[in-house]
């Protein structure tokens, strides 16, 4: 029932009383192919190709790869099928639950307020966490600019209660193929080793 309640809010508009999830993760793959600001907390080293120390270290997304600046911070809407599975969530992995990257979904800045950047690290340790604050305001700035523009598809704040973000999770996982969780069954989809 909790999935179901779930599906009805990723599919309904805000004017319905729904999430509307579906307006980017939709189709076959649950995804749209385009590339949207979200304003994710920006960790780590970027792939930016400019001599600056604090720009070389931003990570600008699609930017990146067009060189258009209006791309700056915008990240291909990823699949949700499977999506269970795939943790940490975000396109720098800095969310542990589903249930906490719906809710940056939600609303952007109260997440992006209570995120602790001391929590995060890397496979070289802690991350400069002033840096990824300065970062992750920069692409926060950056959906806010759209959002002024008026620029269709901009991901908007949604207000939802406790449950029904626990009824969207729920949902969200009946995406994931059970074959994924259960290793005997998956062994037959890998490839042999030898």
């Amino acid at each position: 029932e909790a999935a179901k309640r779930g599906a009805f809010l990723f599919y309904k508009t805000p004017g319905e009383g729904g999430a509307y999830c579906a307006s980017c993760h939709r189709g076959d793959f649950f995804s749209d192919e385009k590339y949207w600001v979200l304003a994710v907390p920006q960790i780590g080293r970027g792939k930016t190709d400019i001599n600056d120390f604090e720009d070389g270290i931003d990570d600008w997304g699609r930017a990146h790869v067009t060189g258009h600046r209006a791309d700056k911070y915008a990240y291909r809407t990823p699949t949700l099928l499977g999506v269970e599975v795939t943790e940490p969530f975000g396109h720098s992995g800095v969310f542990k639950t589903l249930k906490d990257v719906v809710l940056h979904h939600l609303n952007v800045e109260k997440s992006i307020a209570r995120f602790d950047y001391k929590t995060i690290s890397t496979d070289g340790g802690p991350i400069n966490s002033r840096l990824s604050a300065k970062q992750t305001a920069r692409a926060l700035d950056m959906l806010r600019q759209q959002r002024a523009a008026g620029k269709p598809g901009v991901l908007q704040d949604i207000a939802m209660s406790d449950r029904q973000v626990d009824d969207i999770v729920e949902f969200l996982k009946t995406l994931t193929d059970p074959c994924l969780k259960d290793k005997a069954c998956l062994a037959k989809w890998v490839p042999d080793r030898n």
